[in-house]
């Protein structure tokens, strides 16, 4: 048995081109499986893979979901495999639960997951496709601008008094406002989500759009619970538990600490959100589908002219 990797692009809408793959092919290969990072869908059921003959199959990865990906593709390529082999009807040969194997009109057929998480895990595996945390380092320039404005709030007294004297529900609307702007000023800026120029379908639109946003978000976070990391560790080593007991009239405990990073890593939060505007926009972009979607769609079209 011997096996090759080759690119196989998608049609232009993004979907499997298996006509143009066959003759790209040609007789090389008993048997043809292509991996696509795109997600596939039929209403609100994902689909994981589609058997489109006896010879040639797609695997759709982020219908998988986001966790223990691999095990889960793996098992899917399997069936799919299988299932060019030698066809079977029974719906135990679905590979994992709550998917099962459904014949088309056409002559193909698809493996379809669950309607009821169906579409919260075909999202969470395009978020893990985006691979959020890649965000972090193009946001050098919004950290820079977070660490400086955070350092304000441990060397500076008024502060260690603000976030000992407000309470946990305002310190966290804070908290909660800064990611708020934080993912907004990454979002419109930049154009992160689609408009009806590109996708004219409302409801694939919508997939995609939310996808860019839990991955702006996860991205988000990512940096701030690095922030905060940092916050916390020098406040340890700068402000010593008694120097904050006489600030604060009282004897300083853990929870004082909590409040003072939470507060000083909002303030740095609202700061990297300005400094998200020296961030690299092309590589914003590539985190989201629609781009790197968009720069498939070009090269074929050159490729093709």
């Amino acid at each position: 048995m011997s096996f090759e990797t080759v690119a196989l692009p998608p049609d232009r809408m993004g979907n499997p081109d298996y006509e143009r793959w066959a003759r790209v092919l040609g007789d090389r290969w008993d048997l043809v499986l292509a991996v696509s990072e795109l997600p596939a869908h039929v209403g609100p059921r994902p689909v994981l893979a589609e058997c489109a003959s006896d010879t040639i199959a797609a695997l759709f990865v982020p219908a998988t979901g986001a966790l223990r990906v691999g095990h889960r593709s793996a098992r899917v390529a399997e069936a799919a495999i299988a299932r060019m082999i030698g066809p079977d009807d029974d719906d135990t040969a679905a590979p994992l639960a709550r998917t099962r194997w459904v014949e088309e009109e056409n002559g193909r057929c698809r493996l379809m997951g669950s309607a009821a998480l169906g579409r919260a895990r075909l999202v969470a595996g395009m978020v893990r496709a985006n691979r959020p945390w890649r965000l972090v380092p193009t946001l050098t320039p919004a950290f820079g601008a977070a660490s400086a404005a955070s350092a304000f709030g441990i060397f500076y007294s008024s502060i260690w008094l603000m976030a000992a004297s407000i309470s946990v529900w305002r310190l966290a609307t804070i908290v909660l406002t800064a990611l708020v702007a934080m993912c907004a000023w990454l979002i419109l800026p930049n154009r992160l989500l689609e408009r009806r120029g590109f996708r004219t379908d409302r409801s694939e639109r919508s997939l995609y759009n939310t996808a860019t946003l839990a991955t702006v978000v996860v991205g988000v976070l990512c940096m701030s619970v690095l922030l905060a990391v940092a916050v916390a560790a020098v406040a340890a080593i700068v402000i010593s538990p008694d120097f904050l007991g006489d600030t604060l009239g009282r004897e300083a405990t853990i929870v004082d600490y909590a409040r003072l990073v939470a507060l000083s890593t909002a303030l740095g939060i609202v700061a990297g959100a300005v400094g998200t505007s020296a961030a690299d926009h092309d590589e914003i972009l590539r985190a989201t589908y629609g781009q790197r979607e968009y720069e498939r769609r070009m090269r074929d079209a050159d490729s093709g002219s």
